[in-house]
């Protein structure tokens, strides 16, 4: 199937199934379809998860000459692939790309929303790949712009807490995760959530695992179904880690393993999945179950080269 044909699909299937309020007039021989059209077709296919065929209607769209396609909405394509890219793959060169040339356009276009929801975008793909420097420097330029977005700042606040804790900088992340949560209130329960997992991760990284387990066991409360473990990923793959620290290997391996479950197939849980994968590898090994062991350790060189080769 040609790329034409697969867009003349998905806009078929959208017709069908998303009753989009326009007729489209789809023949044998295909149409050319608007700019607008494609960006609309693959932000609903990003709110349907298909994110490989937006990814698809992008890539076609994108190829238009720039005369045709207005900046704004260039940004906006950016943005959507952008991060069907890390969604589907994991962080890497694509999605960085796509988020600085939003970033170039939102400057060009001296839009201070689209300039801060483009750098927090970027601090977040930083931060999962543990580029930490790089994630502070974008989150300075958000907080640049408070009065553009306050609805931002909690959230730049809460990520810059967790950068300055990576660094091993804990003065200024303990003041920064106390700031957050007092911009944050009641406002955003699950953001509230991130910011207590996060501030028992930075209890282990100060060799308080101990201190750190009861807090994450108790969040842990906060599970329903199953379909609520991809929000605890986190939380999951931390007491493992807590658990590996204090030597209680059958605890860090039950939490590792769901840690695993809960982050394998989200390329924006990619580092709760390394983490679990390292936890699971050593505590595994430690217990001499090695049949395991080298499982979780092919699973973890796998992980690097996607990430490497992204």
């Amino acid at each position: 199937m040609t790329i034409k044909q697969r867009i003349l699909f998905v806009f078929t299937a959208l017709c069908l199934l998303h009753s989009v309020g326009q007729e489209y007039d789809i023949t044998p021989s295909g149409k050319e379809f608007s700019f607008t059209e494609l960006l609309d077709s693959a932000r609903i296919l990003m709110n349907a998860s298909q994110r490989e065929e937006a990814i698809v209607v992008l890539d076609y769209a994108l190829e238009y000459p720039d005369s045709v396609i207005p900046r704004a909405q260039l940004a906006k394509a950016l943005y959507i692939r952008g991060m069907a890219e890390l969604y589907s793959y994991g962080p890497g060169d694509k999605p960085t790309r796509d988020l600085l040339q939003r970033l170039a356009i939102y400057k060009e276009l001296n839009d201070s929303t689209g300039i801060a929801n483009s750098n927090l975008q970027l601090d977040v793909l930083k931060y999962d790949i543990r580029n930490f420097e790089s994630a502070i420097f974008h989150l300075s330029s958000v907080v640049e712009f408070r009065e553009a977005v306050p609805y931002l700042v909690g959230v730049s606040q809460y990520l810059l807490a967790l950068c300055y804790s990576e660094l091993g900088r804990y003065y200024e992340a303990e003041q920064m995760f106390e700031v957050a949560a007092k911009e944050i209130g009641d406002s955003n329960p699950a953001l509230m959530l991130n910011l207590k997992t996060f501030k028992a991760r930075m209890w282990i990284n100060q060799g308080e695992s101990e201190e750190a387990i009861p807090v994450l066991e108790s969040l842990l409360e906060g599970i329903e179904t199953e379909s609520d473990l991809e929000n605890f990923a986190p939380t999951l793959a931390f007491l493992s880690t807590a658990y590996l620290n204090t030597e209680q290997y059958p605890s860090a391996i039950n939490y590792g393993r769901k840690a695993y479950a809960a982050s394998l197939g989200n390329g924006s849980a990619i580092m709760y999945l390394r983490e679990a994968l390292e936890t699971l590898h050593q505590a595994y090994w430690t217990t001499n179950q090695h049949d395991s062991t080298y499982f979780y350790l092919n699973e973890l060189a796998a992980l690097k080269d996607s990430i490497s080769s992204g």
